[in-house]
């Protein structure tokens, strides 16, 4: 009866010392990632909701509280589209700078904006009217996100990888740019000639039926 005793003792001591069995609970992206995931699933983002969520706590964003980062968001179709893109070329749709619409639209032609990706970034073919295209694919006017350290852009496609604008595509925007220097400079003698017109009273009903023809000057 003892050495029983003494046999349930041991037991109960050696249960004891045994460490408690965990369960492996799936990680989740890091607190402003999970915010993004919601509203890109929110906005009819499904499959790119669905990627950030698995690899948002293996991307290699920088930590600290003025982290920051930019997210090019492919539509569904597009992931539809796309049988299965590489983990580099994921990443090529992240930047690790908090690019605002304002910032988007002032960065010229062949601006390059610097990726997650370890192997390229990307190239700004945007000719200089008030549509933002990146690597020749349309980005939404208006972010989907934004809180102030990460912000989010749909696009129509997966962004390129290995591009390079083309001569021709560099030659166009430039002259798009110089048009719209020169122009603007027109309409602005213009309002200085009209606004004379008017101070004297002299604006007649012919006047406002001209039509003005501004020269382009190239630079």
């Amino acid at each position: 009866m003892a050495s029983s005793l003494r046999a349930l003792f041991c037991l109960f001591i050696a249960l004891l010392c045994i460490p408690p069995i965990t369960v492996a609970q799936p990680s989740l992206p890091p607190r402003p990632l999970t915010s993004a995931v919601e509203a890109l699933a929110n906005s009819g983002y499904s499959a790119m909701s669905l990627t950030l969520l698995l690899i948002g706590d293996t991307l290699p964003i920088p930590s600290g509280a003025d982290a920051t980062l930019t997210i090019f968001s492919p539509s569904d179709k597009a992931f539809s589209k796309c049988s299965e893109p590489s983990m580099d070329h994921l990443l090529l749709h992240f930047s690790p700078k908090f690019l605002s619409q304002k910032s988007l639209v002032s960065l010229p032609f062949g601006s390059t904006i610097p990726t997650l990706s370890h192997s390229e970034n990307l190239i700004v073919t945007s000719n200089g009217n008030k549509m933002i295209s990146i690597n020749n694919v349309k980005v939404s006017e208006s972010p989907i996100f934004d809180n102030g350290s990460v912000i989010i852009y749909g696009i129509e496609d997966f962004l390129g990888t290995n591009f390079i604008a083309s001569p021709i595509e560099r030659e166009s925007a430039k002259s798009s740019r110089e048009y719209s220097s020169s122009s603007s400079g027109m309409v602005s003698v213009l309002d200085l000639q009209l606004m004379g017109f008017v101070s004297r009273g002299s604006l007649t009903e012919e006047m406002l039926r001209w039509s003005l023809f501004a020269p382009f000057v190239r630079r």
